[in-house]
């Protein structure tokens, strides 16, 4: 088994607790805490552990897939051919990337980013940092069970936010659920 570096793993750590700022991962479970009434902690854990569980499966899927057109890639990664095809398409969408950016295009993503529209920039956010997650795994690990095992680490890491938070709402009610229903 390969170990992560630990730049690399401090970089894990960073992309799962940004993970874990998400809708899903920590305002849903912020909502059912703020529920008026007798808290139902195994109704939160249980919401935390289908997250949890439906994470796993699409890294699983992403590893699956990245491994597989790596390991059939690897021998034309290698050759100057595609390293010359990878730099023309580069500088190709690079100076595309100018054609898109018109007067008309900076004024609607301004009046989006102010308004707070917009779902393809957070949607791509999120992805980017769900893809380079999986992509830190699959690169420095070399077998199955590493991968699996820094992915759940990487998906615990993620929801140990909003757990603490149910604990804590348990525990201490009184302290924690002012700032809680302020969130």
């Amino acid at each position: 088994m390969t170990v992560i570096p630990l730049d690399q793993l401090g970089a894990l750590v960073v992309l799962a607790l940004t993970d874990s700022l998400s809708v899903g991962t920590l305002l849903v479970p912020v909502w059912l805490l703020t529920v008026p009434g007798r808290i139902r902690a195994h109704r939160v854990l249980l919401y935390l552990t289908a997250v949890l569980t439906t994470y796993v499966a699409i890294g699983v899927a992403l590893l699956a897939g990245g491994r597989t057109v790596f390991d059939r890639a690897t021998g034309i990664l290698a050759t100057p051919g595609f390293s010359v095809a990878q730099f023309v398409v580069g500088v190709a969408l690079f100076i595309s990337s100018f054609a898109f950016d018109t007067k008309a295009a900076r004024a609607r993503a301004a009046a989006r980013t102010q308004s707070g529209t917009g779902r393809l920039p957070r949607w791509r956010d999120r992805a980017m940092a769900d893809q380079h997650s999986t992509g830190v795994i699959a690169s420095h690990t070399t077998t199955w069970i590493a991968s699996f095992v820094a992915l759940v680490a990487y998906c615990v890491v993620m929801v140990v936010p909003a757990v603490v938070l149910t604990v804590a709402r348990v525990t201490a009610k009184g302290l924690v659920e002012a700032p809680l229903r302020r969130l």
